[in-house]
């Protein structure tokens, strides 16, 4: 599952230093941080549909398959075995948490900018 966690981190990291530079100084952190929390919200809405896709049993389908191209790139070409029910579950119990934890640092971002704005 640290595999999954470095799929989000790495990218998110990197798209957060970007955007440190290419942003004005002044409220960077918080934009950059609620971009992050948007994209982190898409992740989170195509591994939910992707885990809600496996619980459906289609008497066609063999096995377990990914739904959508986002999910694909977090579970990829089945490097951590056989997909099955409990990866989809824990990736988008990885994604929830990285979410909520996005969401938290943006409201500390927001609240230390208008901090620094009124008082300066």
């Amino acid at each position: 599952m640290l595999i999954i966690l470095i799929k989000f981190l790495l990218p998110a990291i990197l798209l957060f230093y970007f955007l440190q530079r290419i942003l004005d100084k002044k409220d960077s952190k918080s934009k950059s941080t609620l971009v992050l929390l948007i994209t982190s919200l898409v992740f989170n809405t195509a591994l939910a549909q992707n885990y809600n896709h496996s619980l459906i049993p289609y008497p066609e389908r063999d096995g377990f398959s990914v739904s959508n191209w986002l999910a694909y790139y977090v579970f990829g070409e089945d490097h951590f075995g056989h997909w099955n029910s409990d990866l989809f579950k824990t990736g988008y119990q990885i994604s929830i948490n990285v979410s909520m934890t996005l969401l938290v640092i943006y409201i500390v971002c927001l609240i230390f900018e208008r901090r620094k704005i009124s008082k300066g």
